[in-house]
């Protein structure tokens, strides 16, 4: 009797160990597949962060590209506009047959379209055409200059130049450098300048438009103040020359 109950109880731990040996494989068995799974998730996980990254990015870069759209969209606008409104103040000044109403119209246009009441309109002397006359100006830095030489000094090595220069904002230009230069020349020759000298307080600097603006100003400006001396030596009984 004693041998079969230890028997009993042999066979008993025997299929407890084995039970347990199947159990810890089953368990391990099913923490691979775990692990495996984890893996696979994490991987998953992996691309859809990337994915979302990548898409991130991409509106990011829309969002850049939409901005960027409508500030061109929006200087396209105001260039359009400052190009109608030239077009109209450029027909005035070229219907003006005065000389006073021309510089009147000019001095218009700088205002309201340049952006500055600190500016002179120069003509050149019709005894010394290398010597640049005030013609009519506003603003504290008008009077100061009242003649230019051309090839002298800030101004005048400018005006020699013979082409519309448009400064930097006020951290990158000189001193003495003016925010804008308009040389007026006729058949090759300089007549006159139109000289900025600083801008209102709404406009920290001139852009590519503006630059753009000027060159159109300095051919309309130049013809119609040609045109209006011609016609008052016209009426004065002078030769159209």
């Amino acid at each position: 009797m004693a041998t079969t109950d230890a028997d009993g109880r042999a066979e008993y731990v025997r299929s407890v160990r084995e039970n347990t040996q199947r159990l810890a494989q089953g368990l391990l068995a099913e923490n691979e597949k775990l692990v495996a799974l984890a893996t696979a998730l994490q991987v998953e996980l992996d691309r859809y962060r990337k994915e979302r990254e990548e898409l991130q990015h991409q509106l990011t870069r829309i969002q850049s590209d939409g901005q960027r759209f409508r500030q061109q969209y929006h200087e396209v606008e105001q260039q359009n506009a400052n190009l109608a409104n030239l077009y109209v103040a450029s027909y005035q000044m070229h219907a003006a047959l005065h000389h006073d109403d021309v510089l009147a119209a000019l001095s218009e246009i700088i205002v309201n379209l340049i952006g500055s009441e600190d500016f002179t309109i120069y003509e050149a002397s019709a005894e010394d055409p290398e010597l640049l006359v005030r013609a009519c100006g506003m603003g504290p830095s008008d009077n100061a200059r009242p003649t230019v030489r051309v090839g002298d000094g800030v101004v005048g090595g400018l005006v020699a130049r013979g082409v519309v220069h448009v400064a930097g904002p006020d951290g990158e230009r000189g001193s003495a450098e003016p925010v804008a230069c308009v040389p007026l020349r006729i058949d090759g020759e300089t007549t006159g300048a139109i000289v900025v000298f600083s801008l209102l307080a709404h406009r920290p600097a001139l852009g590519t438009q503006d630059h753009e603006l000027l060159d159109l100003l300095a051919t309309h400006a130049a013809t119609a103040l040609h045109c209006a001396r011609l016609h008052e030596r016209y009426c004065a009984g002078g030769a159209l020359t």
